[in-house]
């Protein structure tokens, strides 16, 4: 950079010495290539500095954890291997700030897992079976069902489906009256009581119109159902990925799924969404996801950390992972797939990567349209490739954007000073 910079100089030193009103043009020019060559930055995204542990201390860590796994191996019987895969994800994300329990139950053809009871995992042994000796899956299943319960879905769970044995039941009665008052109808029709049947018509209308709305709410209930379930697999991704294991594995999780010859598309009382519709968000997600920045995280989290003890539960049908009493933390709050976008279209920014800035600002708008920050950013992108291209579309959309960011937070100084400057543009 710095040899372009003399070699420029010299330019225009030569222009300058033969022509001096070319020497203007170049100081024109030097002044908008500068100008292109900066960004705007008030600093409104800050990146996470992630603490590194090198590899020689992390392994003689490692070596140390499993003299004392092997301690605790006979309290935990066949629930080991799970209780290892455990005690990684809860390390690695910092999750030992309580009790936590995990069980097979034997089922030899129902391949499934489920979170429940507040702190409670439990796996079929036809799922394990399934999925053995691939730690990876098994990894997966289990921060799925984990991320039901740090982000409280099992108690959402209960209050959806209470509305929804509400919902199904005023369906039916309200389906029953419009049989009854169509009967009554039909009877008053052959017996000349004209308006009586009109009346109850009128009264069937009514209640079918009733029963279009409750069925649109029962819907939306069971769609809230499904949606819990793409984010437990997007948290999932993060929890395994903290402990080291292989985010991709969550793949053959699903083909172990599909085989079970689940639908394409979901049903309107289906609380799951279909296999393929999952398989399509957790390619989104493994797409986006952070790998080197989680396992970093999640190393020094292990490394800093000591093996959890376990023991079989008081009816010896569960391990139970005692948690940390040095931990200080008392729940989980995930990282905003907002701001996961942002960091990583701030970096792209910073490297002048537009493009893939770009489109992570604009991931992270369609998530959180509140948020002021990805509109602001990506006006200064339109503007930057202003400057650079001598577009004027890219200036349409500059001034688009901020007037986005104008309605979301009209006293942002940040936005005040873009929209002055953009507005002095042609």
């Amino acid at each position: 950079m710095k040899k372009i910079f003399v070699l420029f100089l010299f330019f225009t030193f030569c222009l300058n010495f033969y022509n001096p009103s070319m020497a203007l043009y170049v100081e024109d020019l030097k002044a908008r290539v500068e100008k292109n060559e900066t960004l705007k930055d008030p600093g409104l995204i800050k990146i996470p500095q992630i603490k590194e542990v090198d590899e020689e201390s992390y392994n003689k860590k490692m070596a140390s954890d499993e003299v004392e796994y092997e301690k605790i191996k006979s309290q935990t019987g066949d629930n080991f291997e799970i209780y290892k895969i455990l005690e990684r994800i809860l390390r690695a994300n910092k999750l030992q700030y309580q009790n936590w329990r995990i069980a097979f139950y034997m089922d030899h053809e129902d391949i499934n897992a489920n979170a429940g009871a507040y702190n409670l995992i439990q796996i079929s042994s036809a799922l394990y079976d399934s999925l053995y000796p691939d730690d990876d899956a098994i990894a997966f299943v289990i921060s799925h069902e984990l991320a039901h319960l740090i982000l409280n879905h099992v108690k959402a769970t209960n209050e959806i489906r209470y509305k929804i044995n509400q919902l199904e039941e005023k369906i039916k009665i309200n389906k029953y009256e419009i049989r009854r008052t169509q009967n009554i109808s039909d009877i008053q029709s052959a017996f000349g009581d004209d308006i009586g049947s009109i009346g109850n018509l009128l009264a069937n209308v009514s209640g079918n119109i009733a029963v279009d709305m409750l069925t649109k709410n029962l819907k939306r209930e069971y769609g809230l159902l499904r949606q819990m379930e793409y984010a437990a697999d997007s948290q999932a991704l993060v929890l395994m990925t903290k402990a080291g294991y292989n985010p991709q594995s969550c793949l053959e999780v699903m083909n172990v799924l599909s085989g079970l010859g689940g639908l394409d598309k979901e049903l309107l009382t289906d609380t799951h969404p279909s296999d393929k519709s999952r398989t399509d968000n957790l390619n989104s997600k493994l797409y986006g996801l952070n790998k080197q920045k989680l396992q970093k995280e999640g190393r020094y989290n292990i490394y800093n950390s000591n093996v959890l003890n376990a023991r079989a539960t008081t009816d010896k049908k569960a391990v139970l992972i005692q948690k940390d009493i040095n931990v200080s933390k008392t729940s989980y709050i995930p990282e905003s797939e907002d701001s996961l976008f942002l960091i990583r279209g701030y970096i792209n920014y910073k490297n002048k990567k537009m493009p893939q800035a770009q489109s992570n600002f604009q991931n992270a708008f369609e998530v959180n349209p509140s948020n002021y920050i990805s509109t602001l950013y990506l006006s200064y992108i339109n503007e930057y490739l202003y400057h650079k291209n001598n577009d004027k579309e890219y200036l349409k959309q500059a001034k688009h954007w901020i007037n986005k960011a104008y309605k979301i937070n009209p006293n942002e100084i940040n936005i005040l000073r873009q929209k002055e400057e953009l507005s002095k543009l042609k």
